[in-house]
């Protein structure tokens, strides 16, 4: 059983992706033994009606996700009316958590916009999965640059909200490093292995925070879904340890 906790639907802004179509995905993602999958939407990147957005992703994941997809909203909140958006969200759509894109959505995790947006979530309490990049700077369309977000505000804004579940998603940062002692210290913070490169680094960082807090994350389709479950596999944890990243830590934040 596998929860991937990083997915997302639909047209690709930047490159044709085979199986951005709902039903082709939660088709594929059945074959490899995933349960349920937190979805985001593309559209969420560029589009600027952030409602019809999540009421399309929350369509879409009943009539085409074969029980695995899971909605999850974005919110922006630089844009008036996010407070609207993200009541939508949890007592319209019944989602159980948002898709956060500072990237696409141009503010900082240091943004004083921000912390409104987390009580909120927090008091409706919904899972925020706080995406850093969708791709790598190197390959992103030569006219369309976008900054990956930094993480490093994170974990100050958090400790005013140690209820708050967050996910740190799509993040490149070195778990044996020593500054990433700020973010394994705070309990209420989770991360996903789609963008960890490098032989052991896995295993790494479930022994930096505890096999507890990491999370099986894809990041398909814009990276191929195996990569992560190779990375699972390279990692060489024990067996409860294993079980936890792949779908226990998910099932108890989104039961």
């Amino acid at each position: 059983m596998i929860v991937d906790t990083n997915l997302a639907v639909g047209p690709y802004p930047f490159r044709h992706l085979p199986l951005a179509e709902p039903a082709a995905m939660a088709k594929f993602l059945k074959e490899k033994g995933v349960t349920r999958a937190w979805a985001g939407s593309t559209d969420a990147l560029l589009h600027r009606d952030v409602r019809g957005v999540n009421d399309r992703l929350a369509a879409t994941c009943q009539a085409h996700g074969g029980g695995i997809l899971v909605p999850f909203g974005t919110v922006n909140p630089k844009q008036p009316g996010w407070e609207d958006d993200l009541k939508r969200c949890a007592d319209v759509h019944k989602m159980p958590g948002l898709r956060l894109h500072p990237d696409y959505h141009n503010y900082t995790l240091a943004d004083p916009a921000l912390p409104p947006l987390l009580e909120a979530a927090s008091a409706k309490k919904l899972v925020v999965v706080i995406v850093g990049r969708m791709e790598e700077e190197r390959v992103q369309h030569p006219v369309f640059h976008v900054t990956p977000a930094a993480f490093a505000p994170l974990p100050g804004v958090l400790a005013a909200l140690p209820d708050l579940k967050v996910v740190m998603a799509n993040w490149r940062l070195d778990p044996s490093s020593d500054g990433f002692g700020v973010y394994a210290r705070v309990p209420n913070l989770f991360f996903d292995i789609a963008m960890i490169e490098g032989l052991g680094r896995t295993a790494r960082l479930v022994e930096r925070v505890g096999a507890g807090r990491v999370l099986f994350g894809s990041h398909a389709p814009v990276f191929v879904w195996e990569s992560a479950a190779l990375k699972l596999r390279e990692a060489a944890l024990r067996d409860e340890d294993a079980a936890k990243v792949r779908a226990g830590n998910a099932t108890a934040l989104v039961p």
